[in-house]
């Protein structure tokens, strides 16, 4: 009888896997998955680890005899241009309600970290997409200020790089009353590595006054966890006056000639 039952369990398997269809790929259909685990949040902590909380249904038994083994757990996967090593988590094999909790990628990239349910057997496997959260590195986040100094060639050629922080720049664009603001990685810099195939979203501005010398552009920005960059531009007609704005401790922003700001999300 129980060799019975061990045979109609790798018989069941191996039917769901031809009806699936998959080799390390997501799949339409994740009954292998959704048979034992229920996902209750996905959250994102400010130590960079993703919590997963979920419940399984039944308890869940790795090794099915006949020297067949089965996994179920969590993964996440991250742009395809990165490189990072693998990372599972199995889940409790009693049933019950547990946190699985997965790591922060080494190196610390920044993006978009789509997480999954994973099982695994035979060289087979199902993901089941669970959720997006984003991997911010300590090295961004908090409030960033930069401000420039407008020189005559930048006011007749239209476009301003101001320095943001070690390894990226950012730059201001201008078309007539309008400007968008982008983040640039600088190439061969450890930042840039962890910026591979990311555009650090882009801010645009409306109504601004024309660009001339003599002028500081000042701008905020910040990174939050949730995957949207808040862009801040403020634009003073001259040095004194930016001078008393930053000795107000950034907080007198009608000082200046133009203050607006913007969100934007992180992308690819």
């Amino acid at each position: 009888m129980k060799n019975l039952k061990i045979f109609l369990s790798l018989l069941l398997i191996l039917s769901l896997i031809s009806v699936v269809g998959v080799n390390s790929t997501e799949a339409s259909s994740t009954i292998l998955i959704d048979n034992y685990i229920k996902v209750n949040s996905i959250s994102k902590k400010a130590d960079g680890k993703i919590y997963i909380n979920y419940t399984l249904k039944k308890d869940f038994k790795t090794n099915l005899g006949y020297n067949v083994k089965q996994s179920l757990g969590f993964t996440y996967k991250m742009h395809s241009a990165i490189k990072i090593g693998s990372v599972f988590v199995p889940v409790n094999s009693k049933k019950g309600t547990y946190t699985a909790i997965l790591s922060v990628p080494s190196p610390n990239y920044l993006g978009t970290q789509s997480v999954y349910a994973k099982w695994g057997a035979s060289g087979q496997s199902v993901l089941k997409k669970i959720g997006t959260v984003y991997n911010v590195p300590s090295s961004v986040r908090g409030l960033k200020r930069s401000s420039h100094d407008v020189t005559k060639a930048e006011a007749v050629g239209g476009k301003i790089v101001m320095d943001y922080l070690p390894g990226l720049t950012v730059m201001i664009i201008l078309k007539g009353k309008s400007a968008t603001i982008q983040t640039l990685a600088k190439k061969g810099t450890a930042i840039a590595t962890g910026l591979i195939g990311f555009n650090l979203a882009t801010g645009y501005f409306k109504q601004m006054p024309s660009l001339s010398a003599g002028q500081v552009y000042y701008r905020e920005s910040e990174i939050k966890t949730n995957g949207e960059v808040y862009h801040r531009l403020l634009i003073f007609a001259n040095k004194a006056t930016y001078n008393e704005f930053k000795n107000s401790g950034y907080k007198k922003s009608g000082l200046a000639i133009y203050s607006t700001s913007s969100i934007s999300t992180l992308k690819y």
